[in-house]
């Protein structure tokens, strides 16, 4: 993909005509968890999840931030069924551990229709984990692969499962994700495209895995919009410009999660709804995305047996 071709995807992604809208579904019965549940763009998902009746999985650190906008919901929708699991912080997989046995308590009775790898950070200076991965890549990619791994039996026990990694089409701007990268402060904003690559990669791979275990569940791709929420700081006039609202963002996801025509391994843009990946797109990097899925298997190992 060459610079051209980078810079038309991304102004498809900004310059917003329209958006995707995603048409009611009743979920009656079904129980959907969402990471970074409690703000920006997960607090939207889960108001309209709650509004069309599913059970959701309030997934968030904070248990206070989670409580409040259950409690919101609750006032708004009183037949919404929200549980908060708080403490899920992806960016560290002994956390993301511990929740798997909270989640499966509230799940005992019921399966899993659907996870929604949507926490999130972009850029800052470099950091590291807990376990010592680049902050980016172990918030954005890691923790998700890890709480996905380890969710697989529950959500295989529906019988029409998805998983949602939300990406976004920045990554396009980078060629490689590993575990391991550093990087000057400067540099911030590449580190988060090269985060949103390893989505992008791992929601490839995880479709050839379920296929491979023949497992009934779809790994769907999901480009939610250049979206006007915490994550982007400043730029006001940007955000009122060319941004959506949270709002507008959480439609493509509802529609990854509903739309009867949406098959596993789909890319699913806010704008440009299924998109025909180009085959220089960077996401299809076979020998680089097996790779980092081998890198991600490694360090959950400990964490999965």
């Amino acid at each position: 993909m060459n610079l051209f071709q980078k810079i038309q995807r991304l102004s498809a992604a900004v310059i917003q005509l329209h958006t995707l809208k995603a048409e009611y579904h009743d979920l009656s019965g079904k129980t959907i968890l969402v990471t970074g549940a409690a703000r920006g763009i997960g607090s939207e998902v889960v108001r309209c999840l709650a509004q069309w009746n599913a059970h959701v999985l309030l997934a968030c650190r904070s248990e206070a931030q989670g409580e409040k906008l259950r409690q919101e919901l609750v006032a708004a929708y009183p037949e919404a069924r929200i549980t908060v699991i708080s403490g899920v912080d992806t960016s560290d997989l002994e956390a993301i551990k511990q929740a798997e046995a909270n989640i499966k308590q509230v799940l005992k009775e019921s399966s899993l229709d659907g996870l929604i790898l949507n926490a999130g950070i972009a850029g800052g200076p470099c950091g590291k984990s807990k376990q010592g991965y680049e902050l980016n890549v172990a918030t954005n990619v890691l923790g998700h692969h890890l709480l996905a791994m380890l969710l697989l039996d529950k959500l295989s026990e529906s019988p029409a499962s998805r998983i949602i990694y939300v990406t976004g089409d920045i990554y396009v701007f980078a060629r490689s994700c590993s575990l391991d990268f550093t990087y000057p402060d400067k540099a911030a904003n590449y580190a988060y495209a090269r985060s949103k690559l390893g989505v992008s990669w791992n929601a490839i791979s995880m479709q050839s895995h379920l296929e491979s275990l023949k497992l009934p569940v779809k790994a769907i791709a999901v480009h939610p919009g250049v979206v006007s929420s915490e994550l982007v700081e400043g730029w006001d006039t940007i955000k009122k410009r060319l941004m959506i609202t949270p709002e507008q963002s959480a439609q493509a996801i509802m529609y990854a999660l509903t739309d009867e025509t949406v098959q596993g391994g789909d890319y699913i843009h806010n704008v440009k709804g299924k998109m025909q990946l180009p085959a220089n797109d960077p996401a299809l990097q076979q020998d680089k995305r097996i790779a980092f899925w081998k890198q991600c298997n490694d360090a959950c190992s400990p964490y999965l047996a």
